[in-house]
């Protein structure tokens, strides 16, 4: 009950009860408090009513990451076909056709200009006879062949072994930070390579380099004797 509502019925108390005061019938007494009843609880209902909820603010919105080259970068395919040895079914004998082109797409860097690499993978596999409406062969497997390692140094990524041995060179001889190789890329190529991916491409690559100096360090530790600069290195 609200302070006004509790200072009306205190009033009322007093008039009923003080000494010489006008006589209120109960009958009219009972409503009166019974009004001041239904006002408390209309009061309580209101203060109850929840506030409403804020608006969500929207979510913020970030460029996107990816790479971006231009469309009049210079193009160069590479087609990559099984050994001929491989060409010859183990299973059936019989010659692997060739099916269809694997396409992939990587971007190298040559000093001076980035290409765009469209590296075709040969797809064989044993057909059946004409008879048998050129599908393939069940018993003979589709075979792809390999991509070259110096285009998966780090599988997924776009860059061959020439942009990340470029950005290495650059950062860690040419003290080149990744922000600056950025603008060099942005306004002498028209290329934009984000400075986190070229930081993910580092990450990777220290993984990889730290496997290649694992194994250089143990084939130091194997031999007879060390100089000082192997020692150095090795420890």
């Amino acid at each position: 009950m609200g302070l006004r509502q509790t200072l009306g019925a205190g009033a009322l108390l007093a008039r009923l009860y003080k000494p010489g005061s006008e006589k209120i019938s109960p009958d009219r007494l009972q409503l009166l408090l019974e009004g001041f009843a239904d006002n408390a609880a209309m009061d309580e209902a209101q203060e109850e009513v929840p506030e409403p909820a804020e608006a969500t603010p929207p979510k913020k919105s970030y460029p996107s990451k990816r790479a971006v080259f231009p469309a009049e970068m210079p193009e160069r395919i590479i087609e990559i076909d099984l050994p001929e040895e491989e060409w010859i079914c183990p299973t059936t004998g019989a010659v692997r056709a060739l099916i269809r082109w694997e396409e992939t797409i990587k971007i190298n860097y040559v000093p001076g200009y980035f290409e765009r690499l469209i590296i075709r993978r040969a797809v064989r596999a044993v057909k059946m006879p004409a008879d048998g409406g050129g599908d393939l062969l069940p018993e003979s497997p589709v075979v792809t062949a390999e991509m070259p390692a110096e285009y998966r140094v780090i599988p997924g990524a776009v860059a061959t072994a020439g942009l990340l041995a470029w950005l290495i060179v650059s950062k860690y001889c040419d003290h080149l930070p990744f922000y600056r190789q950025q603008q060099i890329f942005k306004r002498q190529h028209k290329v934009n390579i984000d400075r986190n991916m070229m930081c993910h491409w580092m990450k990777r690559c220290c993984i990889v380099l730290g496997i290649l100096y694992e194994a250089m360090r143990v084939e130091l530790l194997s031999g007879n004797y060390l100089q000082i600069d192997e020692r150095s290195a090795a420890t």
